[in-house]
């Protein structure tokens, strides 16, 4: 009878319970929330962030946004946009490639040999084959870039990118990246 006792001395009413500033077993409804939007949290950051792997730019972590045709771009953006060709050994399926903008439409173009020139600047050169000796595909083009089409290059030469593909459309852009690091 002394064991009851004890027990029902131990046990505090909601009450004392709520003076002494202990909580109340069970979840609460602002747990719930807490928790739903943590979730909510982790799926758009997980949909809005990219690592950037590989050899085509040395930034590691972008913040993606929406490209839309209002959507302004400037020399030096991080872009991304989907493509397929059969050199990338994936069944020719597409993947996403993460690409920097290097030449804006109504910009002079020329591809002399090798050596690449936006608006008489010199701004990279493709290479002939790749490490492998597979040959690369040729991409030549004098004059204006057309309203609409950007030349897109990676930071490392060994980028795949507009030198073998040539230009790519805005339509085709799906997102803007914003550096991390």
């Amino acid at each position: 009878m002394n064991k009851p006792q004890n027990l029902l001395h131990r046990s505090l009413d909601n009450e004392t319970l709520k003076s002494k500033g202990a909580k109340s077993k069970g979840a609460k409804p602002k747990h719930y929330v807490i928790f739903f939007c943590c979730i909510l949290t982790t799926y758009i950051l997980s949909k809005q962030l990219i690592i950037i792997r590989g050899d085509s730019l040395n930034a590691s972590l972008a913040w993606l946004l929406s490209v839309s045709d209002d959507t302004p771009l400037k020399k030096g953006d991080i872009v991304t946009f989907n493509y397929s060709h059969v050199m990338f050994d994936n069944n020719n399926e597409e993947i996403l490639l993460v690409k920097r903008v290097a030449c804006l439409p109504n910009a002079t173009f020329i591809k002399v040999s090798s050596a690449i020139f936006c608006n008489g600047a010199f701004i990279g050169e493709a290479k002939i084959a790749r490490n492998n000796g597979d040959l690369f595909p040729v991409f030549t083009y004098k004059g204006i870039i057309p309203e609409g089409e950007y030349f897109l290059l990676g930071d490392s030469l060994d980028s795949f990118d507009s030198r073998y593909i040539g230009f790519v459309k805005k339509e085709n852009l799906q997102h803007l990246g914003l550096v991390i690091f």
